[in-house]
């Protein structure tokens, strides 16, 4: 799924799995943070790809630079 913020070009790969949908992703870092990236090419698309990827209910979200995480009310957009 196309899912641009980090980079213009960035894609999300998702899976289905018996544990519930799972989303490999650059557009979080990790669980714990930052909110912001740092050096995300564009901040609107950056949010704009978060709200898409977390209205998919996924279950777990594999991000580029961190642990994997499920998502909850407190994940920043």
């Amino acid at each position: 799924m196309t899912t641009p913020g980090h980079t213009p070009e960035d894609i999300s790969t998702i899976a289905t799995t018996d544990q519930g949908l799972v989303v490999l992703t650059h557009l979080w870092w990790g669980a714990e943070g930052p909110a912001d990236d740092p050096f995300a090419a564009d901040r609107d698309q950056l949010r704009a790809a978060r709200e898409k990827v977390l209205a998919l209910n996924p279950a777990l979200i594999v991000p580029g630079h961190g642990a994997p995480f499920a998502p909850s009310p407190s994940t920043p957009l």
